[in-house]
């Protein structure tokens, strides 16, 4: 790998972050391109012009396009590109002529006519069973496949609750009994003013208060700005990946999983509308895996460095609340292992749109540079060891 490679991909990893947003402002477009542009430049620069590609030549349109037809949502093909493989990958059993996608558009119909009868059904039923059965029957297409109907039940989601952030997924059908941490987060959030709800074996406690409820509704999935999160308790796959997250708190963003999401019922102080998440929080490291930390000339990028493995315990100092309200939530989060390094971390870097502020933040490199040193400071006798390693290698 040449020297310079590591900042260019990153400047590519940037100008895609904002020009991929489901919203763009259009004062940060002039910045993207720029760093598209250092890209491209730079590109040619290291691997010569028999490297470039048209493609490279139709990126550089990006920004007039977006100004032109909004975001990269309206307008690209992921959607009939995904479709088309689908089309693809189907056994035709010989069938030619259209007849594939005759039978295909025939369940979609017969899907969408078995999904209104269940829902017009569960809405007027009075037998609780018959309603969880039609409830599951509408639940169980909840999985997407990137299909027709999957794109005009997003579409009419889209119409429905476009003014929604954080859009629930289905709930279980009965409430659950909350975790001893959860307790403990919901008392002190309800007595954060004044003393409201008790334990049931609270002895010493003002008549006025209630005693905390036990149970809350506990929900698959949410939908955070289209991209589904998946709580740890209801993920089917051993990865944490769908439940990391950026959490925003009076202006400080910490780092975490979310273990459960839940609405609680509260006599006289929640009617169980509001979406609550469970957390468990990640510590920090003021390290950088990689010598002169390049990431902090893209503060955009939002990467962080915290410990492997390890978290917060409730109650800790500085440690932020264990349930909060899923309106907090800012964006989802990628996570990945740095095992070269000791000791060996987390690294992270967040999916949320692009800010306005980071624009300043690009402009005043120097206070980054400084940020830099001090992280390579700290972690010196470990870029050496990695060095080391490397050359024994």
């Amino acid at each position: 790998m040449q020297p310079n490679e590591p900042t260019n991909f990153l400047r590519l990893s940037t100008a895609l972050k904002i020009f991929c947003g489901s919203s763009v402002k259009v004062n940060m477009l002039p910045h993207a391109e720029a760093l598209l542009r250092d890209y491209l430049l730079n590109y040619k620069e290291l691997y010569g012009l028999g490297a470039m590609k048209p493609n490279f030549h139709w990126a550089v349109h990006l920004r007039q396009q977006i100004l032109d037809y909004g975001p990269v949502y309206n307008f690209w093909a992921f959607l009939s590109e995904r479709l088309n493989k689908v089309l693809k990958g189907s056994n035709s059993n010989n069938w030619i002529g259209g007849q594939i996608e005759i039978s295909m558009m025939r369940e979609f119909a017969r899907g969408s006519q078995i999904d209104s009868l269940a829902r017009g059904a569960s809405a007027t039923t009075i037998s609780p069973i018959i309603k969880a059965l039609l409830e599951r029957m509408i639940n169980d297409h909840q999985e997407a496949l990137g299909t027709v109907q999957d794109a005009a039940t997003e579409r009419e989601s889209d119409e429905l609750n476009s003014y929604l952030s954080i859009q629930p997924g289905p709930s279980v059908l009965t409430p659950q009994r909350l975790s001893d941490d959860a307790r403990v987060a919901l008392y002190h959030h309800y007595n954060r003013q004044e003393k409201k709800v008790h334990y049931a074996l609270e002895i010493n406690h003002p008549h006025t208060s209630s005693q905390l409820n036990d149970f809350a509704l506990f929900y698959q999935f949410v939908l955070l700005d289209g991209r589904r999160l998946t709580p740890l308790s209801k993920t089917t796959r051993e990865s944490a990946r769908s439940s990391l997250v950026k959490v925003l708190i009076n202006d400080k963003s910490y780092y975490g999983e979310v273990i459960n999401i839940f609405s609680h019922t509260q006599a006289g102080l929640s009617d169980g509308t509001q979406l609550l998440a469970e957390f468990r929080w990640m510590i920090e490291l003021p390290l950088s895996p990689v010598e002169g930390d390049p990431w902090s000339e893209f503060p955009e990028l939002d990467v962080m460095c915290f410990k492997l493995k390890e978290y917060r315990k409730p109650g800790d100092v500085g440690s932020p609340p264990s349930v909060l309200p899923c309106s907090h939530i800012t964006s989802q989060i990628a996570r990945g292992v740095v095992d070269v390094t000791n000791p060996p971390m987390w690294i992270t870097t967040t999916f949320d749109r692009v800010r306005e502020q980071h624009l300043g933040y690009a402009l005043i490199y120097s206070s980054l540079s400084m940020k830099a040193s001090f992280r390579v400071a700290n972690n010196n006798n470990n870029i050496h060891k990695t060095d080391q390693s490397r050359k024994k290698k």
